[in-house]
């Protein structure tokens, strides 16, 4: 959310300076009825008012079938159009939180089902132009990385 913001007003993130304004959409399979009050906690705590180019879809896009995808491109094709008309930015990222829940994994230890969701995702990020930023947990002991699959790496 913190990155969302920061790209959206060209706000340093973590000390790096932003080149290029952007606007993002949030794909939340985890948490969704929580994000307006999320949002609205990193707007408060850098003073921002004005609206910015952060949707989250209501309906989450349907990953399991070739339609579905194609369906979410055009979404997301039409965002960066919106993007562009009401706020002079282009849709440059998508962040999907969690790609386990979103892609409804059966075993984020499968490297096969693994390079799948991030061959959708990086299919999706070269066809619209955009950062495709997946949220994936880190497993119990964090020394040890990622959970699952070592697809991820």
């Amino acid at each position: 959310m913190h990155k969302a913001v920061v790209v959206a007003r060209g706000l340093p993130f973590f000390g790096r300076k932003i080149v290029e304004r952007v606007g993002t959409a949030f794909v939340a399979a985890e948490g969704r009825a929580l994000l307006p009050n999320r949002f609205a906690a990193a707007l408060a705590k850098e003073s921002i008012t004005e609206r910015l180019p952060i949707v989250w879809p209501k309906q989450l896009p349907d990953f399991s079938s070739a339609d579905g995808i194609k369906l979410f491109i055009r979404q997301l094709k039409a965002l960066d159009e919106r993007f562009q008309g009401d706020f002079g930015v282009r849709l440059g990222q998508v962040t999907i939180d969690t790609v386990a829940a979103s892609f409804n994994m059966k075993d984020e230890d499968d490297n096969a089902e693994a390079t799948k969701v991030c061959n959708v995702m990086r299919a999706i990020g070269d066809e619209i132009g955009a950062l495709m930023a997946p949220v994936h947990h880190y497993g119990k002991n964090a020394e040890s990385g990622l959970r699952g699959a070592s697809a991820w790496k």
